[in-house]
Order: structure tokens, then C-alpha cells, then sequence
């Protein structure tokens, strides 16, 4: 099979992530039918949907964890760090062991100067020597982010990272996000059923329905034209 997903330095300027005529599918039958998007940098993206619609089979795709069937994949970044499902963290270690561990996987830098660069950031510093098992969801859930910082991505990918997690766990993680593409210019594409959080965070969103693309937009523009995403969301899905 040609390589369909490729590490490009000669990729438009600016833009971290693009998607050519993807198509991904199980078996006989088809998941994602040839959609196209584009991530540039420093910018926050969602991809929204009902449940099955393909978003998590994408990011999956993008990640080389699946094999797309047609089309094609532009990163123009080897570092690229990811939150998804099953994390990975090891639960008998504490956030500190669990990240020096990880970083030293990654890189031969002895250094902890970064690490402690991300403690800030994360806002865990009273926690770091808590084992991940006896965490609650928010505070795992800022350890696998921290995880996926080791390598200070320019690409960031985060499966639902608020799901199961309290309002101000929620209103936390939304700020590290924030301050992220903000502060450091880290792209991020994310998924999440949540749509006011979305419209708080994101600076554009791609809705999914059948596998296909319904609606890729900017979230000022729906702003501008006195909606909100979920209204938005509810009348593009005929609800």
C-alpha cells in the first residue's frame, strides 16, 4: 500500500495539519467519505458529531494508528503529542514518576527544567506525588495532557478531554488549552460532544454527519450572526 501520511516540511506555511480526500473505513464498509480540513498554527479545531460519526476513526487515522483507505495526510511537524482513550500512564507511579519516565523515553535530556515548566502550566504541583490511580478524572486527565507535552508538540491531539470531568475540572483543562495555542502557538484539533465548550475554545469547528463533512466553519462567524454552535449544531442535524 503507498504511504498515505506524510511528515512535510514543505507543507503550506502556517499550516500544521491538512486533510486531502481522506476516506477510512472497517472492512467492506466506508467511515470517513473524503473530507478535507485544514489546521494552521497556534489555531484550536473541533471536530463534532453524533456518536459513530467518525471522529474518533480520524484522529486515529491521523496518528498512523489506522490505515486510510484513500487520500492523504500533510504534517508539517514531527512533534506531535495526543490524549486519547486508553492512556498509557502507569498507575502504581505518581504524576512526577509517570513524567520523568515518559520524558526520559522520549529524549536521552536528563534536564527537569521542562518538567517543571509543565507542572506550571498544568497546575498540579500539590499533586505530583499522588499515583495516578488515586487521582481524580481532572487531575488524570491534566497528567495524560502533561504527558502529551513532553515533546512540546506543535501538534496537539485530545480525544474528548473534558468528558467525566466536573465544571471546574472542565473550566481548568479549557484554560491550559487556551493558554497553549495563546502562549506557546501549539495547534490543537480536538473532539467533544460538548458544544458550549467548543464555542469557548475553538476557533473553528468541522461537523461530521454520515462520515461525511456537513459544515466547516469559524466560530466568530456564527457569533457574528447573532447564533451559538449548538444552535447551529441542532439545526444542521434537523433537530
Amino acid at each position: 500500500m503507498k504511504e498515505k501520511i506524510k511528515l512535510s516540511g514543505k507543507a503550506v506555511k502556517q499550516v500544521i495539519l491538512e486533510v486531502n480526500e481522506l476516506v477510512i473505513g472497517y472492512s467492506e464498509q466506508p467511515v470517513i467519505q473524503k473530507i478535507s480540513f485544514k489546521l494552521n498554527k497556534g489555531e484550536i479545531i473541533a471536530l463534532l458529531g453524533e456518536n459513530g460519526t467518525g471522529k474518533t476513526t480520524t484522529i486515529y487515522t491521523i496518528l498512523a494508528l489506522l490505515s486510510p483507505w484513500e487520500g492523504e495526510i500533510l504534517i508539517n511537524t514531527n512533534r506531535i503529542g495526543f490524549v486519547l482513550e486508553k492512556t498509557g500512564m502507569l498507575p502504581e507511579l505518581t504524576i512526577k514518576e509517570n513524567l520523568i519516565f515518559f520524558s526520559r523515553l522520549i529524549s536521552n535530556n536528563k534536564s527537569l527544567e521542562y518538567f517543571y515548566e509543565l507542572i506550571k502550566i498544568l497546575g498540579i504541583n500539590e499533586f505530583i506525588n499522588k499515583k495516578y490511580k488515586e487521582l481524580s478524572n481532572g487531575m488524570k486527565k491534566r497528567a495524560e495532557i502533561g504527558r502529551a507535552l513532553l515533546n512540546k508538540p506543535e501538534l496537539l491531539i485530545l480525544d474528548e478531554p473534558t468528558e467525566g470531568i466536573d465544571a471546574i475540572g472542565r473550566y481548568e483543562i479549557k484554560q491550559i488549552i487556551k493558554e497553549l495555542a495563546s502562549l506557546y502557538g501549539c495547534s490543537v484539533l480536538l473532539t467533544t460532544h460538548n458544544l458550549l465548550e467548543a464555542e469557548d475554545i475553538c476557533d473553528g469547528f468541522i461537523l461530521l454527519k454520515n462520515g461525511k463533512i456537513l459544515l466547516n466553519g469559524k466560530v466568530d462567524t456564527i457569533i457574528e450572526q447573532g447564533k451559538t454552535l449548538e444552535s447551529l449544531y441542532l439545526e444542521a442535524m434537523g433537530k
